[in-house]
C-alpha cells in the first residue's frame, strides 16, 4: 500500500524529467518532494493567477516554468528555482500559456487575445459597440435607452472604472472606480460596490454598498451591518434597494432596504441564485409588487414585496432562465434564456406562460464569440445592452526559451 503524500486539492502533479522530484501546485507556489530521500520543500513566489494549471519542469529539473500573472489575464512565462529564485522567461502582448516542454527544449505554447465588448441599441436606433477598452461589461441601461452604465476592467484585474456612455456612440463619461451595479430609475444615481475585486483562491470579497451621484454631489454609504453584499438593484420607486447578500456565510437571499439603510427586510428565502458563479451577477428585478429571482431549486420565481401572498413560479420557463426586467405592461416579464450563443431575450406572459422571442443577441461577426446569459433592457423592450467575449487562440512550438 502506498504512502499518502498530499490530500485535498492537488494541482497538476508532475515528475521532473529525471524522476528525482515530484511537484504540484498550491496557492503559494509549488510543493516539491524527492521520493528517494523524503526531502520536502516549497518553491514559492510565482504570481498566483494561472500558475496552478499551466506549468512544466525545466529540462534539467532545477526550475519550474509557469504561465502566471500578478493580476488580470495577461500571463507571462516565469521560472522559479528550488530555492524560490524567480525570473521572467518570456512576455508578449496578450496572454501566453505554457502547456509543456519537451526533452529537446521545444515549448508547447498557446498565445491568445481576449476582448470583452458591450453592444447596445436605443429604441428605434441601430446596434452600436459601446466598449471603452478591451474589457468592458455592461451594468444596466437607462429607462429611455439613451445611456448605458459600463465597467471597464482593462488589463488590471483589480477594481474597475465606471463609465456612462450614450447609446448614440458619444464619448463615455468617467464616474470613478468601483463595481457598478445599477442606474437609478431617474438616471441620477448609481449603486456601487467601491472595492470589489477578484481575489485569487478566495473568490469575490465584497465591500460596503455606496449610492453615488452621476453628476455633482456627495455619495452616501448604505449601512448594512452583518451582510456580505454580492449585488444590488433599484426598486422602481427609487427610494429602496434590492440587495443580494448573505448573513453568517448562509445562502444568498434578497433584501429590501432604504437608501439610508433603514427598513431592511428579507423578501426571499436563503439559497436563491443557487449555483451562481462568482464571476456572475446575482441580480433580482422588481416591479411595485414583486421580486423575480431564481429559487433555491433554480426555477425563476415571483416573491411578493408586501403582504401574505405565496411565492409563485414563473410559468413557461425552465430552470436556467433569469429575469431581465418587468415589462411596462405590468403583465409580462422579460427573461434571458440559459447560457448559449446567441443570448436570447423573451417576453413571458405571467398568466398564461406564453413565451415570445424578442431578440437573439450576438455581434454580426461571431468568430471566437461567446455571449452570456444576461442583458439589460428598457421597459418597453425596444432598447437593450449586452456583453460578449471574443477570444482568439493560436498554438505554437517555440524554440530557444531559456
Amino acid at each position: 500500500m502506498g504512502n499518502v503524500i498530499a490530500s485535498g486539492q492537488v494541482g497538476c502533479p508532475r515528475f521532473s524529467p529525471d524522476g528525482r522530484r515530484l511537484a504540484w501546485s498550491v496557492p503559494e507556489g509549488y510543493e516539491v518532494i524527492e521520493p528517494a530521500t523524503g526531502r520536502r520543500f516549497r518553491a514559492s513566489g510565482i504570481p498566483e493567477l494561472g500558475h496552478e494549471w499551466w506549468w512544466a519542469w525545466s529540462r534539467d529539473g532545477d526550475e519550474i516554468w509557469a504561465s502566471a500573472s500578478d493580476e488580470g489575464n495577461e500571463r507571462s512565462i516565469r521560472a522559479v528555482s528550488m530555492t524560490s529564485r524567480q525570473r521572467v522567461i518570456d512576455r508578449v502582448a496578450g496572454t501566453i500559456t505554457l502547456f509543456d516542454l519537451s526533452r529537446d527544449g521545444l515549448a508547447l505554447v498557446e498565445h491568445s487575445f481576449a476582448w470583452w465588448h458591450v453592444m447596445a441599441r436605443a429604441p428605434g436606433g441601430p446596434e452600436r459597440d459601446l466598449s471603452v477598452s478591451d474589457h468592458t461589461l455592461e451594468s444596466g441601461i437607462s429607462a429611455d435607452g439613451r445611456t448605458v452604465l459600463l465597467r471597464e476592467w482593462g488589463t488590471s484585474g483589480g477594481t474597475p472604472v465606471l463609465y456612462l456612455r450614450p447609446t448614440d456612440g458619444s464619448p463615455p463619461m468617467r464616474l470613478g472606480r468601483g463595481y457598478g451595479c445599477a442606474l437609478s430609475p431617474d438616471g441620477r444615481f448609481v449603486i456601487v460596490l467601491p472595492g470589489l475585486q477578484n481575489v485569487p483562491h478566495a473568490g469575490w470579497r465584497p465591500t460596503p454598498l455606496v449610492v453615488a451621484p452621476v453628476g455633482a454631489g456627495l455619495q452616501r454609504t448604505v449601512p448594512l451591518p452583518g451582510l456580505e453584499v454580492r449585488s444590488a438593484a433599484w426598486h422602481p420607486d427609487g427610494e429602496r434597494l434590492l440587495v443580494t447578500a448573505r448573513e453568517d456565510q448562509k445562502g444568498l437571499r434578497v433584501f429590501t432596504v432604504g437608501i439610508d439603510g433603514s427598513r431592511r427586510r428579507p423578501v426571499t428565502p436563503e439559497g436563491v441564485f443557487a449555483g451562481i458563479k462568482w464571476d456572475s451577477d446575482p441580480v433580482p428585478v422588481s416591479d411595485e409588487r414583486r421580486v423575480a429571482a431564481p429559487s433555491p431549486s433554480g426555477r425563476l420565481t415571483l416573491y411578493p414585496l408586501e403582504g401574505a401572498d405565496a411565492p409563485r413560479e414563473v410559468p413557461g420557463v425552465e430552470p436556467g432562465f433569469t429575469a431581465a426586467r418587468f415589462a411596462s405592461d405590468g403583465r409580462s416579464l422579460i427573461v434571458v434564456g440559459p447560457e448559449e450563443t446567441p443570448t436570447r431575450l423573451y417576453r413571458v406572459d405571467l398568466d398564461s406562460g406564453r413565451r415570445t422571442l424578442l431578440y437573439e443577441l450576438a455581434p454580426e461577426d461571431r468568430a471566437g464569440v461567446t455571449t452570456y446569459p444576461a442583458a439589460s433592457v428598457t421597459p418597453d423592450g425596444r432598447g437593450y445592452a449586452y456583453t460578449y467575449l471574443r477570444v482568439f487562440h493560436r498554438l505554437f512550438l517555440v524554440e530557444g526559451l531559456k
